[in-house]
């Protein structure tokens, strides 16, 4: 039997040994292998041997043994050859493929020999040596490096188990135990970078090298070793190496240098590392960060406290907003800390300025400030900017107005110092501050200065003297000095002499006009006068060494009033009846011949009639007094008027002026108005005009224009002229349109066009002519009245309406009936009458006649009854019932057309119970005077009734303005005026309830609903149903 794996059957595995190459019987030898399992592999057999049987031919058979345990089964010999003699011995050769022998292990050859009966001899060793000592030994060559037990994953530094093993092996994968050379290892796919430490050269044994105590230093995910020979390379398959336990915490990304308040970028991250300094990416804790080393005092912001991911915490948002060369930032977790390299934090872009030197406290005005302020450039977040060359320039902040500043600029130095030097305020007393900017920075707003009076600079006058004075007499107000410095702040100085002299003008000034200055620096005059010409004037005020003052203007008048005399207006003319164009007038002056003002004059009529408006006058400043009016007499002649003011040299003055003719001033009609006559025809009487002045004098020759103004027609003249007695006259002939006519007189009056206007009634001439107006081609229900009476109206030959003509009414077909049967035409030539339709359905006819042709109306009739209401009497007959879709219509009227201002309209209600959906809505405006009504709708019966029936639907407004004395609803009025019904709506908010209020002689009372008396809703539609029957009791 041979042993053999099954899946590498008889399978050669390198060269065949010289000593295999023999005949016998080969028994072997090899040691325990503690690596692979005992099994064959094949291997070529030994030599071709001889040594068979001389008698009868033989093949010689070997079998290596290799554990001593008996004969294997080997392949036959090749036939051998016999001699001449056919006697001689036939040697052959056999070549064996042994497939149990294995590498280092030791065999003996053993043979015999089989005739061609296939007897065998028996086993003879091999050289007769003894079975214990071994023919050959076999040793094999490895080909491949086979790793028999991969790396497994392993924590950082640790060491990886199980151990990693790898096998020397032959081609057909046996491992070749004789292998005992040096396996070296390395990392062969290294993602981490890591380092392999341990035995990485390890002697093998037994063909196979063991690595106990292999460990790398950086995780990562994919690494792989690589094992060598001298000859030989394996590889093993991927592993992982995870990070260790926290050990530290280390900046993954450092803070960069940094503009002040501006994100540090990259952002700064921490990673947890184990003891390897591998992140340890399960760790998930928080981080907190903050300064360690502050150089500048500077604030962290941003989120400070990050939850790690995969190890790594990432702060995205942090800056610091104090500049510093050396900051350093901390981050911890826990126990674990770690601080960073140091970095530094610049200043940010100029955005601001700063004191950091303020100005005093308190200063003089128009003095610099004993200490100068000293601005800094700075960032956004207080830190110095080194910016030179900027100009920072002061203005006031607060303080009274008009102050000023000087020497108010300074320029940044290289540190960005702006230094001002000079700077002063001047200004009134009071409390500043000041405001430091520079072109595109934020400014900054100074500590309050109290600003204090300066050295004295000037006089200035605090107390006018009076602006009126009179000649010679002391000032009713003195004037008042006051020192001050530039600013006009009063300076308390006392002894300084002050001067008055005149600064313009003439008069001379007395009184006492050097004086010294009080405590205050105040210089207070007592007795200033200026005597002279009346005019206007200005005192000069002066100091020793200081800037002087001038007055405002000082009006000297005139002295007491001796002379009145004839100013203007004296000898003219005027239009009798008239003002004299210029009011006379008188001019009193004084000693020096100056006006003077406020002296009273009286004016009056001398002579010639008239009379005078505003009598009592008073001089003016200029000395003059002028009568308000002077109205000449109305005869044509000499009129007089004095001027008296008692006492006054030269009073009374008396003035002359003569009286003349006015022009026309007035026309008026004198004959021929409100004449009357047929279409057609001329007026006997002429019209007639009369032109007078002012003064009811007649004023010839002014033309007068004549024109028939209306209704056509012409006039006799139309050009004439007054005669000496002012009149004008011309005659009218009528136009053909009937009714009012009207003729025009025009003439110029004082200087504007007049015109009169001459009314003639021209009346229609005979009845020749009539027209249908209103109920033709109507339908309606059989057997009752059409809604629309029947009307026309007759006409003379000009069209004109003819009144009180009698039309005669017929029914012509149909049957049925009219009412009244005969009408006269009213104003309007219109004559009516209602027609009552007959039984029978289809056209029906009335025939109407009175003058030329007659004039027929034709009406469809259709069967069925009208709407039904639900408590309308039986065999009554229908007078009206209209849609109420228009103001007016149907017979219906409105009784206030020219007033009702838009208090009644036609709107739309969707909810109108009957169609169509327009219905008259009236507006009441809150507060409608009570016991009026803004419109009215109404319907004339025309014709008797005792009993009368209507209905309708009706809806108040919400809201709605209530009434204590209830509102008007509806009303019944009798045609003989002698008395009425409303429905009413009382009550003052709810409930309300329709009551009907009846005013006749002796009866006056309120009846309530007798058939349903429901609450009135606002805003909803009711059906309203009223019965009333007249009683002859």
């Amino acid at each position: 039997m041979s042993h053999g794996r099954p899946d590498r059957p008889h399978r050669r595995v390198g060269p065949i040994p010289e000593q295999l190459r023999d005949r016998g019987r080969l028994h072997g030898r090899r040691p325990p292998s503690p690596h692979r399992p005992d099994h064959a592999r094949p291997v070529p057999s030994g030599r071709r041997n001889s040594g068979s049987d001389r008698r009868n031919p033989q093949r010689a058979v070997h079998d290596p043994q290799g554990n001593g345990s008996g004969p294997r089964p080997g392949r036959p010999a090749a036939a051998g050859r016999r001699g001449a003699a056919g006697r001689e011995p036939v040697h052959e050769y056999a070549d064996r493929l042994e497939a149990a022998l294995v590498d280092n292990a030791s065999y003996h050859w053993q043979g015999r020999t089989v005739d061609q009966t296939n007897l065998a001899s028996a086993w003879v060793s091999f050289a007769g040596n003894a079975e214990t000592d071994p023919d050959f030994k076999v040793a094999v060559s490895p080909t491949q490096l086979v790793v028999m037990v991969q790396p497994t994953s392993a924590v950082a530094g640790s060491t990886i188990t199980p151990a990693v093993r790898v096998g020397a092996e032959d081609a057909f994968g046996n491992t070749v135990e004789s292998f005992i050379g040096n396996v070296t290892v390395a990392i062969g796919n290294n993602p981490g970078s890591g380092l392999l430490a341990g035995t990485t050269t390890v002697v093998a044994g037994g063909g196979v090298a063991t690595f106990s105590n292999l460990r790398v230093n950086k995780a990562n995910a994919g690494y792989a070793l690589q094992f060598t020979t001298s000859t030989l390379v394996a590889t093993s398959t991927t592993f992982n190496i995870t990070p260790g336990a926290v050990a530290t915490l280390a900046f993954a990304e450092q803070p960069a240098s940094a503009i002040a308040g501006m994100v540090i970028a990259p952002a700064v991250q921490v990673a947890a590392r184990d003891s390897l300094g591998n992140t340890v990416t399960g760790f998930t804790g928080n981080v907190t960060i903050a300064i360690a080393n502050n150089p500048g005092g500077g604030t962290l912001s941003g989120v400070a406290t990050v939850a790690a991911v995969a190890g790594v915490a990432t702060f995205p948002n942090l800056s610091i907003n104090k500049i510093g060369a050396s900051y350093t930032v901390q981050a911890g977790s826990g126990t674990f800390t770690a601080v960073t390299a140091p970095f530094s934090v610049t200043t940010a872009t100029a955005s601001q300025l700063a004191l950091t030197t303020p100005p005093s406290a308190s200063g003089q005005s128009g003095l610099p400030l004993a200490q100068q302020p000293v601005v800094q450039v700075q960032d956004r977040n207080g830190n110095p900017v080194s910016q030179q060359g900027m100009v920072v320039t002061a203005s006031l902040a607060t303080g009274p107005g008009g102050a000023s500043l000087t020497a108010a600029s300074a320029t940044t130095d290289a540190s960005g110092l702006a230094t001002f030097g000079g700077l002063a305020i001047t200004g009134l007393i009071g409390s500043y501050s000041l405001n430091l900017s520079a072109s595109g920075l934020g400014p900054v707003t100074s500590n309050a200065i109290s600003l204090t009076a300066g050295p004295v600079a000037k006089l200035a006058i605090v107390t006018q003297p009076s602006s009126l004075v009179q000649s010679g007499v002391a000032f009713r107000q003195q004037p008042v000095t006051q020192l001050q410095d530039a600013a006009g702040n009063p300076v308390s100085q006392s002894g300084a002499q002050v001067t008055a002299t005149i600064g313009t003008g003439s008069p001379t000034l007395g009184g006492t006009n050097q004086i010294l200055t009080n405590a205050a620096g105040a210089g207070v005059f007592t007795d200033l006068t200026l005597t002279g010409i009346t005019g206007v004037r200005t005192l000069r005020f002066a100091a020793q060494g200081v800037k002087p003052d001038t007055s405002g203007p000082v009006n000297v008048t005139a002295g007491v009033a001796i002379q009145i005399a004839v100013n203007a207006d004296n000898y003219g003319a005027a239009t009798a009846g008239t003002a004299v164009a210029v009011p006379p007038s008188v001019i009193v002056r004084d000693a020096s011949g100056n006006p003077v003002p406020a002296v009273p004059v009286n004016f009056a009529v001398a002579g010639g009639g008239g009379s005078v408006t505003g009598p009592n006058q008073t001089t003016n400043a200029s000395g003059i007094a002028t009568v308000g009016s002077w109205m000449l007499g109305t005869v044509v002649g000499l009129n007089a008027l004095t001027a008296t003011s008692t006492g006054l040299g030269g009073s009374p003055v008396t003035f002359t002026d003569t009286a003349k003719v006015g022009p026309p001033a007035s026309m008026a009609k004198s004959s021929g108005d409100n004449l009357g006559g047929p279409v057609g025809t001329t007026s006997q009487t002429p019209h007639q005009v009369r032109i007078v002045d002012n003064n009811g004098n007649a004023v010839a020759n002014v033309p007068v224009i004549w024109a028939p103004a209306s209704g056509g027609g012409g006039v006799s003249s139309s050009n004439t002229s007054t005669d000496n007695q002012g009149y004008a006259q011309t005659t009218r002939t009528l136009g053909s349109i009937a009714g009012t006519q009207t003729t025009t007189a025009t003439a110029t009056i004082s200087g504007s066009l007049v015109t009169d206007t001459f009314n003639i009634l021209a009346t229609p001439g005979a009845a020749s002519e009539m027209s249908v107006v209103g109920g033709q081609n109507q339908t309606w229900q059989v057997g009752t009245t059409l809604p629309t009476p029947l009307s026309l109206q007759v006409t003379d030959q000009y069209n004109n309406p003819v009144q009180n003509v009698a039309v005669t009414w017929s029914v012509n077909s149909g049957g049925g009936s009219v009412s009244p049967s005969t009408s006269a035409t009213n104003s309007g030539g219109i004559a009516n009458t209602f027609w009552t339709l007959g039984s029978m359905a289809g056209t029906q006819t009335v025939l109407a006649t009175a003058a030329g042709s007659p004039v027929v109306f034709t009406a469809t009739a259709t069967p069925g009854a009208l709407r039904a209401w639900p408590n309308e009497p039986a065999g009554f007959t229908v007078v009206t019932d209209w849609a109420e879709n228009a103001i007016a219509g149907g017979g219906w009227q409105n009784a206030y057309p020219d007033d009702t201002n838009g208090f009644v309209s036609v709107v739309q209600d969707a909810t109108a119970p009957l169609s169509p959906p327009n219905v008259l809505q009236f507006f009441f405006p809150i507060g409608f005077a009570t016991g009026t009504a803004p419109a009215t709708i109404f319907y004339r019966d025309g014709f008797p009734s005792t009993e009368v029936y209507v209905g309708f639907w009706w809806k108040p407004s919400n809201p709605w303005e209530d009434n204590a004395a209830g509102n008007k609803i509806a009303f019944w009025f009798a045609e003989a005026r002698d008395g009425q019904m409303f429905i009413m709506m009382k009550g003052v908010g709810a409930p309300r309830h329709l009551v009907v209020t009846t005013e006749f002689a002796g009866d006056n009372r309120n009846l309530f609903p007798n058939v349903n008396d429901p609450e009135v809703t606002l805003g909803v539609w009711h059906r309203i149903e009223w019965y009333a029957r007249y009683s002859t009791t």
